[in-house]
């Protein structure tokens, strides 16, 4: 843990498309004024007929700040994560 060598992953069904299967990018929005990456990999997108699509994503938090894959999520990408 010292050294940073330990990854966290997360999965996450969210609604909307935020990209095509396969994309990857990375979320780089501050937030509380503090700094905030998160690596974000489209697994799979289905059609929905509530929301148009589901994304399936791959999560991966730079740092942990309180709500951070919920907030990227939900007010950088406007896909939320459905619960």
């Amino acid at each position: 843990f010292a050294r940073h060598e330990v990854r966290k992953e997360y999965r996450a069904i969210v609604c909307g498309a935020v990209g095509a299967e396969g994309d990857s990018f990375v979320v780089d929005q501050p937030l509380d004024g503090l700094p905030s990456e998160t690596g974000v990999e489209v697994l799979r997108v289905v059609p929905c007929r509530r929301h148009g699509a589901l994304s399936e994503l791959a999560l991966r938090p730079r740092q942990g700040r309180f709500r951070q894959l919920r907030r990227h999520c939900a007010e950088v990408l406007g896909a939320p994560i459905m619960n």
